[in-house]
Formats: structure tokens, sequence, C-alpha cells
């Protein structure tokens, strides 16, 4: 269990800190108005099996709670865990900071300090006002005996 806690941790936080990386200039503004500087939290998280999609929202044991804030400098900083009680022992509470960068709609970001991954890659949108994150990343699934690669896409809101 806890090493699939430890593989959602690092997906969930790197999807998130994804979202915040995507930025073309140096206001953090997108061409379509959105923009990535801010303050965002995830707010829905979905997995791509080959057995089908599996969809985890904040009331599932299994979400990974992301809080980030992305600074026009080109830096962030979040706080991650998982399930409903960020003190509890199995939630892998981590914070931390990192830098971003941004090349059209593909995001590159590295992490500072004990995070699970150090470098994280991948692609943005806006739908509205949430902030889609699209990334590849080793998942544990339970059941599963080994992480497995598998496709991403985690969406953030602005917190207001």
């Amino acid at each position: 269990m806890k090493n699939v806690i430890t593989i959602l941790f690092t997906l969930f936080m790197s999807i998130g800190l994804i979202a915040f990386l995507g930025c073309d200039d140096d206001s953090g503004t997108e061409p379509g108005g959105g923009s990535l500087v801010g303050h965002w939290e995830a707010t829905y998280e979905t997995i791509m099996t080959t057995q089908g999609n599996i969809g985890v929202d904040p009331d599932s044991p299994m979400f990974r709670h992301l809080d980030i804030t992305v600074k026009e400098d080109s830096t962030f900083t979040y706080e991650y865990w998982v399930g409903t009680d960020k003190d509890a022992e199995e939630a892998g509470y981590e914070n931390s900071s990192g830098t971003w960068e941004v090349d059209g709609s593909n995001f590159s970001m590295t992490f500072e300090g004990d995070a699970e991954i150090d470098h994280l890659e991948g692609t943005y949108k806006f739908s509205g006002n949430k902030l889609i994150i699209n990334t590849q990343l080793d998942v544990l699934l339970p059941g599963m005996e080994e992480p497995a690669p598998m496709d991403v896409e985690l969406q953030l809101t602005p917190v207001e």
C-alpha cells in the first residue's frame, strides 16, 4: 500500500506541477486568455489504463491532493498528500518547490529537495477556468505488482 501511495503521490504531484509550468511569456498568460501564474488546486484526476479510464476525485482515499503556487519568475511551491487527512502517516505529505518552463503547449518541471520525482514533462491546455495537464507517469494501482507507465490527465482550478 505504501508503494501505491508513493506512486500516486508522485503522479499527482507531477501533474499538478506540470499544469503550472505552461507559460508562453514572462507574464504567464496564454494566448487563449488563461494564466498559469497563480494559486491552483487539483480537483480531478483521470488515469488511462488498458482496461479503461479510472477517475479519482477528492472524496477518494486514492486522491492525490495538490495545492500549487506558480510564480512569474519560473518557480513554484506546492503541498501534496494522498487521502482525506494530510496529517495521517500514510498520506505521504510533502511540500517543496522547483522551477518550470514551457515551449508552446509543452511544459517541463524540475523538482527540488526530497520530491519523489526530479523531472516531469507533458502538455497543458485551458478549458474554461480549469487547467488540464497531460503527462505519462509510472503508476502502481491496487492489484498491480509493479508500477507501469500510464497516461494521466489532471484538472486543476484556481484557488480564490
